[in-house]
């Protein structure tokens, strides 16, 4: 518990402890007696007073509202010790005019200093622009320029720092300048440098102000950001639950057929296009590492934007981290090898049959009946594997050949089956190629197709894929039935052909119909 004194400064009431008082007191009576006349002491103290009255109020809050001896230190270093007011000419009236003569010329000529108010690095070059009365910058750059030319130039200035004494004391500044030292100078050099003072608390509180605005704006951006990042857990929370559910229905077939109208897993694809057990077996897991760990990233990051966790698990996403690029680096190694498998095409394998019919009748095109697939995917249907593939102990059937039909150059019908598939080389994709069978059957007027193909359940998928040409005669006229949209099949174009006539005319198939 300290003694606190009520003192009265610049017209505002100020509580001070009783030691800073003392040290306040003393202070302004050192100024005090360095001025002799005293309507010009007087003011200069009341503006000296109105000054530190200003400082202290800076000082005070709601949470501070006495002046300590530290105050009193921190404004002595604001306004400076009393000794910068010491002239160090007598100013006494009683002086005799030669006397005074001499004194005027010792004051109007300049002294160098270094001018540390104004400095960058020491005060040399805005020193040595005060006393030649030039701009410092035009002394900057010639230090510059001598540096560039040879570097004498950090020498000197060197050499200048520790020659030229820096203007300490308002008289030294005034010398500096080549100003008269009178108490008129020293109140003027007083006030310029409480000026300077008060432009530089204006521009801190300005700066001040701006950085509470900007905290203030952070802060709510923070509040904003933490609300939002629980949406955003929130958000990761149902994709990686949404995604481990995925995952485990995708690549278990129990789960996928239960769940969906899929029966074929990812293993199950795998084995379809890998020959080898290891190559299925690196392809399958790195695959559910690929794709698990995002996910599972996905539902701890929500779980810690949720919840507020703030435990980084470093050490264990650099392990995941590793892991999911091992498993990357794992699936494009068998991708690289599933690429080669399909390096080269066969040249068509190519089936032909003419076929004895009626041309003044319509022939007529139809799918077989058959329990293979429902249906052929289109553009716009879903895609459901099951309509596009269907394993079985002995054969692999695919659900996509292609028909086409042609205006024939002789005069008869005919059927051509082009068999085609890939591989590492050109003899292995000829005998993928001719591992394809596909079923058909004409009789009379009517052609029955299949809308598969297959291939040996020991033979893996390189391609393989069916395109059947059927070309008609001059003037003979063909009807597709109803369900020939679950073929894909096309007519100068035309994909829709359900149920249309179509008529070959002067080397064109035209559709009657239209």
């Amino acid at each position: 518990m300290k003694k606190t004194i009520t003192v009265h400064i610049a017209n505002f009431i100020f509580n001070i402890e009783e030691e800073a008082y003392k040290e306040l007191q003393d202070y302004l009576k050192k100024i005090s007696v360095q001025f002799s006349i005293k309507e010009e002491r007087d003011e200069i103290m009341f503006d000296i007073e109105a000054r530190i009255a200003e400082l202290f109020r800076e000082r005070l809050s709601n949470q501070k509202e006495v002046i300590v001896e530290l105050d009193i230190l921190e404004m002595i270093s604001i306004m400076g010790s009393p000794e910068e007011y010491i002239v160090e000419e007598d100013l006494n009236a009683e002086t005799n005019e030669e006397e005074t003569e001499r004194s005027k010329t010792r004051k109007n000529t300049r002294q160098i200093y270094r001018d540390d108010e104004h400095a960058i690095l020491g005060g040399v070059c805005s020193g040595l622009a005060a006393y030649f009365g030039i701009d410092p910058i035009v002394i900057r750059v010639l230090f510059i320029i001598v540096t560039l030319m040879g570097g004498s130039g950090i020498l000197i200035y060197l050499i200048l720092y520790f020659a030229i004494p820096e203007a300490k004391t308002i008289a030294d500044k005034l010398k500096m300048k080549g100003e008269k030292i009178d108490v008129s100078s020293i109140k003027g050099q007083f006030n310029k440098v409480k000026n300077e003072i008060n432009d530089e608390v204006h521009k801190r509180k300005i700066k001040t102000t701006f950085n509470r605005l900007v905290s203030n704006f952070v802060i709510l951006f923070k509040r904003f950001i933490k609300v939002f990042s629980k949406f955003i857990g929130f958000a990761f929370l149902i994709a990686g639950i949404l995604g481990i559910v995925s995952l485990v229905v995708i690549f278990n077939k129990d789960f996928l057929s239960l769940l969906t109208e899929q029966s074929i897993s990812i293993s199950d694809l795998l084995g379809l296009l890998f020959e080898s057990d290891t190559h299925i077996f690196i392809a399958f897991y790195s695959l559910i590492a690929v794709l698990l760990i995002p996910i599972s990233y996905l539902l701890v990051k929500g779980i810690q934007l949720l919840f507020g966790i703030k435990n980084k698990f470093t050490s264990v996403k650099v392990i995941f981290l590793t892991l999911w690029i091992i498993g990357v680096c794992m699936l494009f190694v068998v991708g690289v090898y599933m690429v080669r498998n399909l390096e080269e095409t066969s040249g068509d394998i190519i089936q032909i049959e003419y076929l004895a019919v009626n041309k003044l009748e319509p022939l007529t095109i139809k799918l077989k009946n058959n329990s293979i697939f429902s249906g052929m995917i289109r553009t716009n249907d879903e895609v459901i594997l099951n309509e596009m593939v269907k394993l079985t102990d002995s054969v692999t059937y695919f659900a996509f050949p292609r028909l086409v039909v042609e205006p024939s150059e002789v005069d008869s019908v005919s059927i051509e089956v082009i068999k085609r598939a890939r591989g590492r080389k050109e003899s292995e994709a000829i005998k993928s190629a001719e591992g394809i069978t596909y079923d058909y059957s004409a009789l009379k007027n009517e052609i029955e197709l299949s809308n598969s193909f297959s291939i040996l359940e020991s033979t893996k998928f390189r391609g393989q894929n069916v395109k059947i040409i059927i070309k008609i005669p001059e003037g003979m006229k063909l009807n597709f039935s109803s369900d020939i949209e679950k073929l894909i099949s096309a007519v100068r174009g035309n994909h829709d052909l359900n149920n249309t006539t179509w008529m070959n005319k002067e080397g064109r198939m035209i559709n009657i119909e239209e």
